[in-house]
């Protein structure tokens, strides 16, 4: 399954139960200088209880992996081209892992599960109080395993901290799978306003997830 943002180099796409990342992992390219090994099954089935942590700064060689991953499983998604990925500097993908590491403004999240990374999401706000989703992905071997809600719940726990009211992602209209898995954990399509607009020339739709605030 995968969110997207308009705009963005992320598209969000879905597949029934989990969703890919907003434009960010594909498998890895043969030409990747540090590839990250693949999931092939994960026991037992069903339910996956994975651990959802924040990017580390150091962690710029998984980020720039998953993102060729998902870019080569879901190249239509994520308004952004596996070659394209590839030319991107390793100085820059050490600069977005940095400023993803911490403060308010912007993260990426990684989902691991026996000790293998198995989906990635991109949070970024939007003042004052808007979290925009986007680059999910999911491996495909651990998709309709509840990675997806984990990353979204992950990204509303970070979104919380800094007082978000809202979650906002798009996704494309032919893709009902991952609308219904949004539907599924209380997204609903939005009905009007800019964000209608600006999803309209992709194709896509404007869903949100409001938060609670907290006492």
């Amino acid at each position: 399954m995968v969110a997207w943002t308009p705009g963005s180099s992320g598209v969000a796409d879905a597949n029934d139960d989990d969703p890919p990342a907003h434009a960010l992992l594909v498998p890895v390219s043969s030409s990747s200088r540090h590839p990250v090994r693949g999931i092939t099954s994960l026991r037992g089935g069903g339910m996956v209880a994975a651990t959802v942590r924040r990017i580390t700064a150091s962690d710029w060689r998984l980020l720039r992996e998953l993102r060729l991953q998902s870019l080569r499983d879901a190249p239509e998604a994520f308004g952004q081209s596996h070659e394209n990925a590839l030319r991107i500097p390793d100085d820059d993908w050490r600069a977005t892992a940095r400023a993803s590491a911490q403060g308010n403004s912007r993260t990426w999240l990684i989902a691991e599960a026996e000790t293998q990374p198995v989906g990635v999401v991109q949070a970024r706000r939007r003042a004052p109080d808007d979290c925009l989703v986007f680059s999910m992905w999911v491996v495909p071997a651990a998709r309709r395993s509840g990675i997806g809600r984990q990353l979204i719940d992950a990204v509303t726990e970070w979104a919380t901290g800094w007082g978000a009211r809202r979650i906002v992602l798009w996704v494309f209209a032919a893709n009902e799978g991952a609308q219904r898995f949004y539907m599924s954990i209380g997204f609903s399509f939005e009905a009007d306003g800019a964000d209608i607009e600006s999803g309209r020339s992709y194709g896509a739709l404007a869903m949100t997830r409001p938060i609670p605030r907290q006492p």
